[in-house]
């Protein structure tokens, strides 16, 4: 069991954490500036993906916020919980899982609300949020940065507080509906992904999930080692060498010891 302190500010942030932070700053600028038309044609309003067929909202409203804290406060969660989530997974499937789970807390808000406007990236990150406890169970984390929890019991915790919130919430204008279907979301495609032959998240769920698997990797069969290896390279490859976490590098240094 470890305890978790967020992203390191020394290591570079994934592919597309960095784009999805780079977007939502830039979109929230835009929407400052040209809020009527940012808010028509961006927000999501389900009656108008119904009847005008406006499906890009789906996905655009993802990218605005209510105000500035309502958008530091997912920036800060997709800053602390993505990149870690985004190396388990991969980063062609990350964005793929970030964005399944923004369409369905829009298709669980459409059909629990279809006339309310709905904006934020909360389905997203509350998505993102399922996966880091499904990868990393066993990590402490300090809910408000005080009580110590598993991931997974910080995780049955928010899902638990947004239940409540969706049954209770009566004219509130928090989207608390729209949390649990991407939540829901991502559990689904973690649990019975959709892309399965390809998808690499249970040799990420086996690799993470172990802290024994990740300490003594020369115990691995030749066979996994050489899969995780695979893996490395693709990532040098997309990513550079400098994107390697310091256990990477040590499952390099084994690999090379075992071939000499």
């Amino acid at each position: 069991m470890r305890q978790f302190h967020g992203a390191n500010p020394y290591d570079r942030l994934t592919l597309w954490v960095k784009r999805l932070l780079v977007a939502n700053f830039i979109l929230f600028l835009m929407q400052m500036m040209f809020p009527e038309i940012i808010m028509t044609y961006a927000a999501l309003r389900p009656i108008n993906v119904i009847q005008k067929f406006w499906i890009w909202q789906l996905f655009t409203y993802a990218f605005l916020h209510g105000n500035f804290l309502h958008l530091l406060f997912n920036m800060f969660a997709l800053w602390m919980f993505g990149s870690h989530v985004e190396r388990a997974l991969g980063s062609p499937f990350f964005i793929k899982f970030y964005l399944y789970c923004v369409l369905g807390a829009a298709l669980t808000q459409g059909i629990m609300a279809p006339y309310a406007p709905v904006v934020g990236a909360s389905g997203g990150i509350y998505g993102i949020l399922i996966a880091f406890g499904f990868l990393f169970p066993d990590t402490i984390i300090y809910l408000f940065f005080i009580l110590p929890l598993r991931a997974i019991q910080a995780v049955i915790f928010f899902v638990l507080i947004t239940l409540v919130s969706a049954v209770s919430s009566g004219g509130s204008r928090v989207a608390h509906f729209a949390h649990l279907g991407g939540m829901l979301t991502g559990f689904l495609l973690l649990k019975f992904p959709v892309w399965k032959e390809n998808f690499q998240l249970w040799r990420a769920k086996k690799r993470f999930q172990n802290p024994k698997g990740r300490r003594r990797v020369s115990q691995k069969k030749m066979h996994d080692l050489q899969e995780e290896v695979n893996r490395i390279l693709d990532k040098i490859s997309a990513e550079g060498v400098e994107s390697l976490t310091q256990e990477e590098h040590q499952v390099m240094k084994q690999y090379a010891q075992k071939r000499n």
